[in-house]
């Protein structure tokens, strides 16, 4: 089949699924995340850019009190239906990451799963840091990113035995001729395949340095950036390459403390 929507309305299913079907999401993006995070025990934690909540019932699971958000009314309606199915005390609220306040201002931790990609201009990405951080306490807390990796592979078809493809090019060209120098504001297409189906997205690219400014300026210190590894039980044959030049990073911030 090849369906290839384009609508995050129209993803959930396949995202809420992907971590079943894609061995680098379950055997490394996910055991990275929960490493990172460590004892999320009564954390309170914004799941910023949530999707259909795969996270958000991780987090849950593991301890903490979640609340999640996302910009697309079919990712929150098909998070919700799974809350009423399965019962964890999560809320979720339809949310823009960088245009609407954050649902509260006492979390101990931000977490952003591949959300500040879709930042379309470097005021949108700060616009997303800004509102991670004003999510967290006064006392401080965690800002924890997965976000495209700024030295990603940009060989053809490197990340394709993995189930998806990555594909830069410069945003106002008309005929998308790939480009292995992807600079800041560049569009990324990503190809993802399951289940006998493509489906298509587009995100940008963002420079280390452009991340770690728009960090610094929302309030953040202690920029720390971090390779994904191999989850207990994972095929290290079959993911070497990816774990050689991963698509992704995981991006850590602090929130400075403010007086009040």
């Amino acid at each position: 089949m090849n369906d290839g929507p384009d609508s995050f309305d129209d993803l959930a299913e396949a995202y809420a699924g992907s971590a079943g079907e894609l061995p680098f999401r379950r055997d490394i993006e996910i055991p990275s995340l929960l490493t990172a995070l460590g004892d999320l025990t009564g954390r309170r934690v914004l799941d910023l850019g949530c999707g259909p909540g795969l996270h958000s019932r991780l987090l849950a699971r593991a301890g903490a009190r979640v609340t999640g958000t996302d910009a697309s009314p079919g990712m929150i309606a098909w998070a919700r239906r799974q809350e009423a199915r399965e019962p964890l005390g999560i809320t979720y609220e339809v949310a823009d990451a960088g245009a609407t306040e954050p649902p509260g201002r006492d979390f101990d931790t931000v977490l952003a799963v591949y959300v500040l990609p879709y930042a379309d201009t470097p005021d949108a990405l700060l616009a997303m840091c800004r509102t991670a951080r004003t999510a967290l306490s006064r006392r401080g807390g965690t800002l924890l990113a997965a976000t495209l990796n700024p030295d990603y592979a940009t060989t053809p078809g490197y990340y394709r035995r993995y189930g998806f493809d990555l594909t830069a090019h410069r945003p106002h060209d008309p005929g998308r001729t790939p480009v292995p120098d992807p600079r800041d504001g560049d569009t990324i297409a990503l190809r993802t395949w399951m289940a006998g189906r493509h489906f298509d997205v587009t995100a940008r690219y963002w420079s280390a340095a452009t991340h770690e400014h728009a960090l610094r300026t929302a309030g953040f210190t202690d920029i720390t950036w971090q390779r994904p590894t191999a989850g207990p039980g994972a095929d290290h044959t079959a993911l070497a390459g990816y774990l050689t030049t991963p698509h992704a990073l995981l991006l850590t911030a602090r929130a400075t403390p403010t007086p009040g």
